[in-house]
């Protein structure tokens, strides 16, 4: 009875993580048709990385089955579902750093979000006017002063401190402006992935220590290192960021320039960062440039 609850337990697996592929992962929304329409008909746009992640899921779940028809769900198909996952949770990275247009839209939106909904928002502000009648709608008056996709300070590994650990997570993509724009499809994915690693962890229906620790020293392992890459990654550009701020102390603004590109050329998502894109355009006209920026 318990190996078939194991098999319907990996069979569950299987069939959520194909449902994966036809939901959307992360959506942003873009307008609607006509205006106040129906939420049916508001346009939303999806990152391309999305692609990359159901072929992914793809590829893991055939090898999975494989391994499984073959007798070696316990070795081969344990490293290739455990690999699976960890790439599953690269996906707010990708996204939040290397989709600049998604990522700077869901900041935006997500400030003017923060905006209505605090205290002194908007929303709360403009509750009297509504109530003595004198206006039906919210009155938006406080536009985001800043957007930054993701947070990347100038700071370097050596000066980590406990206050600096949610910049880190951040810089992962883990953060409101990612999880206020998730889909039922990647959800469904990691879903899907938890229950095939629960099937193959339990095989005749109580814990096998073996694969158990193998899962968990691959896990581990797997989603450190892919972490660890990110975070180098990061600081490589906050790196180019410490060396633009140097050469603008210094007055050598095309230094300067330079350096914030290769930052941005790391990480593409700072082309929507707010004061980025201010820094650039006062180095600009520093210079005597007339570009977008400046």
């Amino acid at each position: 009875m318990r190996r078939l609850l194991i098999q319907l337990l990996a069979i569950a697996g299987v069939a959520v993580s194909v449902l994966s592929c036809g939901l959307m992962w992360f959506a942003i929304p873009v307008g609607a048709e006509p205006m106040f329409a129906s939420p049916e008909a508001i346009h939303t746009d999806q990152p391309q990385f999305t692609m990359t992640y159901r072929l992914v899921t793809v590829v893991a779940l055939a090898i999975i089955v494989i391994c499984w028809a073959l007798g070696k769900a316990g070795s081969w198909g344990l490293l290739a579902t455990c690999l699976w996952l960890s790439a599953l949770l690269t996906f707010p990275y990708a996204v939040m750093n290397w989709e600049p247009r998604i990522a700077g839209d869901a900041a935006w939106l997500e400030a003017q979000h923060r905006n209505l909904i605090w205290s002194g928002g908007d929303l709360n502000m403009s509750l009297g006017h509504r109530i003595d009648g004198v206006m039906d709608k919210i009155l938006l008056t406080q536009t985001p002063r800043s957007v930054n996709p993701v947070e990347v300070s100038e700071w370097q590994p050596s000066e980590l401190t406990l206050a600096r650990l949610p910049n880190l997570v951040d810089r992962l993509g883990y953060s409101n402006k990612f999880f206020e724009f998730i889909r039922p499809g990647w959800v469904a994915a990691l879903a899907g992935s938890i229950l095939i690693l629960v099937a193959i962890g339990a095989p005749v229906g109580h814990l096998d220590i073996g694969r158990f620790v193998r899962m968990s020293g691959i896990l581990s392992a797997s989603i450190l290192l892919l972490a660890l890459a990110a975070w180098c990654w990061s600081f490589a550009a906050a790196s180019d960021l410490t060396v633009a701020a140097n050469s603008t102390a210094r007055g050598d603004y095309e230094m300067a320039l330079d350096a914030m590109q290769r930052a941005k050329d790391k990480l593409p998502s700072l082309a929507e960062d707010s004061y980025f894109i201010a820094q650039q355009g006062l180095l600009e006209d520093a210079l005597g440039r007339r570009t977008a920026a400046g």
